[in-house]
């Protein structure tokens, strides 16, 4: 049994048919088209959403940048640092 650290298992799908159930049959002749059918409609339009929303944010990004700067500088202020050697030439 070959032990791996950086690969993770791939998650399989979850296929389940029942044994006695004829879907016709139980809905009296009528069944529903697939693409009427409420889990393969959310799914695809997940799936759109997700390929839609493959670029970057750049607010959020820009917001990591002030929080740590904000951050920084309540560090210093609470330990007193002097921020004049920084900025001396």
């Amino acid at each position: 049994m070959k032990i791996n650290f950086f690969k993770v298992p791939k998650i399989k799908q979850f296929s389940y048919k029942p044994r006695y159930y004829q879907e016709i049959e139980e809905r009296g002749g009528f069944s529903i088209p697939k693409h009427q059918l409420r889990g393969y409609t959310l799914r695809k339009k997940w799936e759109n959403m997700r390929k839609s929303n493959r670029k970057p944010e750049v607010s959020s990004n820009r917001l990591f940048w002030i929080i740590l700067l904000l951050l920084l500088l309540t560090t210093y202020y609470l330990f007193d640092f002097n921020l004049s050697s920084l900025l001396r030439k």
